[in-house]
């Protein structure tokens, strides 16, 4: 691999270097989560989520970003052959998330590959591989949602740490649990309710304690970093168009 940051493109970086730098970058952030960030909602809140709980506003930031610099790298590839290496080159850094446990990027992931200008890249999805596609569909039906995320659930109970979980299915309990559980019964704290809360934090705060062993490679970690980030969904949609037009058939796509 290339040395110089400048100089380095996505190809030069192995699939799994890049899963363990995100990871690393991820879990330090993870780590520094303070149990009180996760009371009241206030994540929900942009502006309390800023006071309130800032680990756990940059964490999920975090997963905002490779989201969607996933769904740009793959929208802004004019050439459908370049488009189909770079989307494959993905599914495998999701495929390297999974070995690593790392749940929570490998969510981020499968989700830009669901969303509307990926989704409707039907051209190009068609050139994937079969063992892309078949990847793709073991990745989707472990984080299914069905039965509550059962699936994972069962993964994650059988998994050795270093784990990172994916934090969209404990803020879920929480709000679940806040909003179907009344804070007082009459005079009295709901007692039930403040269990409940306590050991979803404490699932979250025993991963905390097993941190991963990567060793940072800082050229990675600026190329990441600087890869772009498409934010607006009317853009990525209109990029998406733009490689596969409306009604385009295939002798249309270059």
């Amino acid at each position: 691999m290339k040395v110089n940051p400048e100089s380095i493109t996505l190809f030069d970086i192995e699939p799994m270097e890049f899963a363990k730098q995100a990871t690393a970058k991820a879990f330090a952030t993870f780590q520094r989560i303070q149990h009180t960030e996760f009371f009241n909602q206030s994540w929900t809140k942009i502006e309390a989520a800023k006071k309130l709980s800032p680990n756990l506003l940059a964490f999920i930031e975090y997963f905002n970003e490779i989201s969607a610099l996933t769904q740009t790298a793959i929208v802004t590839t004019k050439k459908i052959r370049d488009r189909v290496k770079v989307w494959e080159y993905f599914i495998k850094v999701a495929v390297c998330f999974r070995e690593l446990k790392n749940f929570h990027l490998l969510t981020a992931i499968i989700s830009a590959f669901s969303t509307s200008p990926t989704l409707r890249l039907n051209w190009t999805r068609e050139k994937l591989s079969r063992k892309s596609k078949q990847d793709i569909a073991d990745l989707e039906t472990l984080m299914d949602m069905r039965g509550s995320f059962k699936r994972y659930r069962d993964v994650l109970k059988e998994s050795d740490f270093p784990v990172l979980p994916y934090i969209g299915v404990y803020l879920t309990d929480l709000i679940f649990i806040e909003e179907g559980n009344p804070l007082r019964i009459g005079r009295r704290i709901n007692f039930s309710r403040a269990v409940y809360v306590h050991n979803v934090i404490s699932a979250v705060q025993r991963y905390q304690q097993s941190p991963y062993n990567i060793t940072l490679i800082p050229p990675v970690q600026a190329f990441i970093q600087r890869m772009p980030r498409m934010t607006e969904q009317d853009a990525i949609y209109k990029a998406s168009l733009e490689i596969e037009p409306r009604g385009a058939t295939r002798n249309d796509i270059q």
